[in-house]
């Protein structure tokens, strides 16, 4: 019948909006459980070496769709050939993935850049993804706050944006299992930069650790 061809339609419309529900609340869980795991010191590294231009790229169509979705335009800053890295690549992609959510929620008909560099100096070889975006910019007393558990820029932006307040606290705990940081620039109503910087080789990183301990 008409009635319950309506009814089949309606259902399908509503599947994707269910799944990408399902996802949304998976990934909260996933924060959760990962900032008590790093807490209480119950969370391993996995170190394998990879490349790093195939990592970007993963990353980009991993977030394509979600960028799109408030009519933003994605912007890819990557040299070629940056070569191979050794590092904790579920937890860095965890922590590019949260960067460009975030930078997503907070961004309307704007532009979400992501830039990633490798430096070679006499000082180490470090990697930097920055996700800089146009969108609603934090205030500078607001941010302090960002990388506090369950906590967000302003009670206005949670009202507003939703969100449990973990995805930049998680980030920056993982990035300090791979020996790095997170830093961030931004200016109110002009829009963010999100910093990741670590070590091309967590092996190095680990291996002065241990024998730093033994001496």
């Amino acid at each position: 019948t008409l009635e319950s061809s309506e009814n089949n339609l309606q259902k399908k419309e509503d599947l994707p909006r269910i799944n990408s529900a399902g996802k949304h609340h998976l990934s909260h869980l996933t924060d959760v459980l990962d900032l008590s795991r790093i807490e209480n010191d119950e969370i391993g590294i996995d170190v394998s070496t990879f490349d790093l231009n195939d990592f970007v790229q993963d990353v980009v169509s991993n977030t394509s769709s979600l960028v799109a979705r408030n009519n933003n335009k994605f912007v890819l800053d990557c040299p070629s050939k940056l070569g191979r890295i050794s590092t904790d690549a579920t937890k860095l992609r965890q922590a590019a993935l949260n960067l460009i959510r975030n930078a997503a929620k907070f961004t309307t008909d704007g532009v979400i850049t992501l830039s990633v560099r490798r430096e070679r100096s006499s000082v180490g070889d470090w990697i930097e993804l920055q996700v800089a975006d146009t969108g609603i910019g934090i205030a500078p007393s607001d941010i302090d706050k960002l990388f506090a558990n369950f906590r967000q820029a302003s009670h206005s932006t949670a009202s507003r944006y939703g969100g449990t307040g973990l995805g930049l606290a998680h980030s920056q705990k993982l990035c300090g299992l791979l020996g790095g940081r997170i830093s961030v620039k931004s200016e109110l109503d002009k829009g963010s930069k999100f910093s990741i910087r670590i070590p091309a080789s967590l092996d190095i990183i680990r291996t002065s650790s241990s024998v730093n301990r033994q001496m």
